[in-house]
């Protein structure tokens, strides 16, 4: 799993914020803003909604979640099952089951 960000893009749209300055708001280094930035590393939850609290945005617009490309998601995509509902169909059903044999 792997996250994808756009903190350089907030940065610069907030005014060319530093990584100095975001990491200021945040309580972390600056090293620790330019390897989440860099996608060195992900961030812990704590700081990713925090970071998110600086641009004004949700955590969903700053960080993205990229899958790994392990066949994992494709398994699961597997066991997804479409059910139709067709009401007359069903009415069809209980109509034949009122034949009285158990």
């Amino acid at each position: 799993m792997a996250l994808a960000n756009e903190i350089r893009r907030y940065r610069f749209d907030s005014g060319e914020m530093t990584q100095k300055e975001l990491a200021g708001y945040v309580g972390v280094s600056r090293q620790t803003i330019n390897a989440i930035e860099g996608d060195k590393y992900p961030p812990s939850l704590d700081v990713a909604f925090k970071i998110a609290d600086v641009f004004g945005a949700s955590i969903e617009d700053v960080f993205l979640y990229v899958p790994d490309d392990d066949g994992l998601h494709e398994f699961a995509a597997g066991l997804v099952i479409e059910v139709t509902w067709d009401e007359n169909e069903n009415e069809n059903e209980n109509e034949n089951d009122d034949s009285g044999e158990n």
